[in-house]
């Protein structure tokens, strides 16, 4: 779908009865400028096009965006404006511990917490704070430095045993992946959050 005065637009990809997989591209100029030593300036412009992968379901009534740009604003307005306007989008918050151990036993991985950090921790006088624990086993660290105190698992990075990859777990239901397959653990990401969720 792409408008004829647009330079944005979808491009389908697939299409199921169940799910259809598409890419939004975002034209961007960037302009630069360059002085010389002289004080002599000459300018460019160079074009770029930000694609942004998504996938969405009929079943779970999800929409999944796969390696997501910094900015989604265009990328999501196109998609109201393609919707006109009916669809709409809601958070996920997802307990970062069940969805790490779920994901562990679907994939049949083992694995280390070697990250983890906490927001809202309660502190005195009502205030509160973020906590990042780093090491061999940080969820461990973490839950004693917090002492019982209220307290909210924002992510966890799980290191994959015997490679060199890890996954971080968001509060958000994202996730990073680096140096694992994808093939072998994007599905068991999705069952496992989905599977937390309930």
């Amino acid at each position: 779908m792409r408008a004829d005065d647009d330079d944005d637009g979808f491009v389908l990809e697939e299409l199921r009865s169940d799910y259809l997989t598409a890419s939004f591209y975002e034209k961007q100029i960037i302009e630069e400028e360059l002085v010389s030593p002289f004080g002599v300036r000459t300018s460019s412009h160079r074009t770029e096009y930000i694609r942004t992968i998504f996938q969405a379901e009929v079943t779970t009534g999800t929409l999944e965006v796969v390696d997501a740009p910094k900015s989604s604003h265009a990328f999501v307005n196109s998609l109201m404006s393609a919707t006109d306007f009916k669809a709409s989008f809601s958070d996920i918050r997802a307990d970062v511990r069940a969805w790490v151990d779920t994901f562990q036993q679907i994939a049949r991985l083992a694995g280390t917490v070697d990250l983890v950090q906490l927001g809202n921790v309660a502190l005195e006088n009502g205030s509160v704070g973020r906590i990042v624990a780093k090491g061999g086993a940080a969820d461990i660290a973490a839950s004693s430095l917090v002492g019982g105190r209220s307290s909210v698992i924002e992510r966890m990075q799980l290191r994959i045993a015997g490679q060199s990859g890890k996954i971080v777990f968001n509060r958000s239901g994202g996730v990073s992946v680096e140096g694992v397959d994808l093939n072998t653990t994007l599905q068991p990401i999705r069952d496992s959050l989905w599977q937390q969720l309930g």
